[in-house]
């Protein structure tokens, strides 16, 4: 455990319990997480793709976007993957961006499609996802041509290369939806909260006993 930050989840009721116990001596670590991986890259691309595009075009990708995503303190991956389509739908509607600049949202939502698709996987199915990955790289290139220093690790970085380069090879080993922990996260979103109120009980508690 040198090193991690917090017990591993599998571990977190029985950290002293070995793979064997529980059943993991086969574990295997998938290459690229969809539900984590596609929805940060979401959001790098809105941070950093609109700020290369026309006044005009960055205006109506930041209007659109910040409408969708709302003003939430925690922002889930879904909520990310909802903003993307509703952002590109719209944009779609108003005619506002060019196509090449709409090609990098398109593209990015049937990349974001794909793993949570429920249609039976095929070679065309798979093919499908190689093509959109590659497209998606392509067009992002064109437009950040010259980025600085943190555009190029954000946009470029451990998220777009797990969608791009291990994304399909992970569709031909197991279905994306098998790879989905979507209600798991949730739980998460409770210990986190139960974690803070705790904290601040105990604040409370110690400033009382300090005035006393």
């Amino acid at each position: 455990m040198c090193g991690q930050q917090r017990v591993l989840a599998l571990l977190y009721n029985f950290p002293q319990a070995s793979l064997k116990d529980l059943g993991l001596v086969k574990y295997e670590v998938l290459p690229t997480e969809p539900l984590h991986d596609i929805g940060h890259h979401i959001e790098n691309v809105f941070t950093k793709f609109a700020k290369h595009l026309k006044p005009a075009e960055t205006q109506a990708v930041e209007d659109y976007y910040n409408t969708s995503i709302g003003n939430k303190d925690s922002k889930r991956t879904a909520d990310y993957r909802t903003a993307l389509v509703q952002t590109t739908a719209l944009l779609q509607k108003s005619g506002v961006m060019s196509n090449k600049a709409l090609a990098v949202l398109k593209s990015l939502v049937e990349i974001h499609r794909i793993p949570y698709s429920s249609d039976k996987r095929s070679q065309a199915f798979i093919l499908r996802y190689y093509n959109q990955a590659w497209y998606h790289s392509i067009l992002l290139r064109e437009f950040i041509k010259k980025p600085n220093k943190l555009t190029l690790r954000k946009m470029f970085g451990v998220y777009f290369h797990n969608i791009s380069a291990h994304g399909g090879i992970m569709l031909r080993i197991i279905s994306g939806l098998a790879a989905n922990v979507e209600k798991q996260e949730r739980v998460f979103n409770a210990i986190k909260s139960i974690t803070k109120r705790r904290s601040e009980e105990r604040r409370v508690g110690k400033e009382c006993r300090s005035r006393w």
